[in-house]
């Protein structure tokens, strides 16, 4: 499997430490796992899988990157199975129209990756409802992830920081989250 990531100068990318940590967790499934940098990985060999860490503004100033749509299409056409893992969705957060226009632009950049991709995950069950319609129900799940919130004074490598949950939104999303973790 390849997992791909964002090239970033920081050492606060959260793309990057869920890499690091899924990464360790599948070679101890017995998974081989490379974690390969954007826009410095594009080769593949057919019949791979590549996991895609994906947020709207990770790989493109404006949140749509046309480079890595035509490149998820490559990858499509040697027979790799492109698995899209939507972190963030896009969400206006203001009434200036440049604002809504630039969401509405993501939105239509995430169904287009959702409809090349073998199967998408996302993080927030909300998107579920947004990214389901463009496919068959089970080419979209939702999956919760780790964060790393709490270790802004000094952040060491991933492998080394203790795991931690934090769930965000209402006590009933939380509930379910804990109790999606449980089971």
């Amino acid at each position: 499997m390849i997992v791909i990531i964002p090239d970033s100068d920081s050492s606060f990318c959260g793309l990057a430490d869920h890499a690091s940590v899924l990464a360790v967790e599948l070679e101890l499934l017995g998974e081989s796992v490379q974690i390969g940098h954007w826009p410095d990985f594009r080769q593949c060999r057919p019949a791979s899988t590549i996991l895609l860490e994906f947020t709207p503004l990770a790989y493109s100033r404006v949140g749509f990157s046309l480079t890595l749509l035509l490149q998820v299409c490559r990858w499509n056409y040697r027979g790799c199975r492109v698995v899209s893992y939507f972190h963030e969705l896009p969400f206006p957060n203001g009434h200036q129209w440049k604002r809504r226009l630039a969401v509405l632009i993501q939105w239509l950049y995430c169904l287009i990756l959702t409809g090349l991709s073998w199967r998408c995950l996302v993080n927030q069950e909300s998107g579920l409802r947004h990214l389901k319609w463009i496919g068959s129900g089970n080419r979209v799940s939702f999956l919760p992830v780790f964060s790393n919130i709490g270790q802004a004074v000094s952040v060491g490598h991933p492998l080394q920081r203790p795991l931690q949950v934090v769930v965000f939104g209402s006590a009933g999303k939380r509930r379910h989250a804990h109790s999606l973790v449980s089971e």
